[in-house]
């Protein structure tokens, strides 16, 4: 991680700046994942626990021999009942299978995404069933190594703020944004000090 936006970050905010000191190297850029892996692992965490979330995780890897980083290969010729079996929802189940087969096919072209804006992303992203915006932003910042986005849906994120700022912050977008004001342009980051406390 670039010191200056440590440096940064920690000038601009006493709270984040105790967290970076107790936490310590902030190890999310310039790591950047597979894209399909990120994608199936976001859907698998969607309204779920990190703790439940990788169980599911382990039992797929455990009962049909996969591997990560998870590839279209691996999916696209899983009937719904093999997923389901592993603790996923049907509906997950559906959406990882079809977007194997986007992959495959050609429809979704990950080097392209790349090359897009945020906003634009975003938008490509949700035209996939399952996708929404909370995945999408976590495409950004996981996958395509965004350094300035704050998924304001984003359970833990908020429960993290609300414990840290107060409670007023917990449920109230307004306030929240305008408290992430102050880490641009690295809202990205301030997240992951927000998420390892958490941990």
């Amino acid at each position: 991680m670039n010191q200056e936006i440590i440096e940064h970050l920690k000038l601009a905010d006493p709270v984040i700046n105790q967290l970076i000191n107790r936490i310590g190297k902030c190890t999310l850029i310039p790591r950047r994942n597979e894209p399909f892996d990120v994608l199936v692992s976001s859907i698998i965490s969607q309204q779920l626990s990190e703790k439940a979330a990788t169980s599911i995780k382990n039992r797929l890897i455990k009962s049909r021999n996969l591997e990560r980083p998870f590839n279209p290969k691996q999916f696209c010729n899983l009937e719904v009942e093999a997923l389901r079996k592993c603790g996923l929802s049907n509906s997950k189940s559906e959406f990882i299978i079809a977007l194997a087969n986007l992959v495959i096919n050609g429809d979704l072209n990950f080097s392209e995404l790349e090359k897009y804006d945020n906003d634009l992303v975003i938008e490509e992203l949700l035209k996939i069933r399952g996708v929404g915006i909370w995945t999408a932003e976590m495409f950004l910042i996981f996958c395509l190594g965004r350094l300035d986005v704050f998924a304001l849906r984003d359970a833990g994120l908020k429960r993290a703020i609300s414990d840290l700022y107060g409670s007023r912050y917990k449920n109230n977008a307004t306030e929240l944004l305008h408290l992430a004001e102050k880490w641009r342009p690295y809202r990205s980051v301030a997240s992951w000090y927000f998420w390892r406390y958490l941990d």
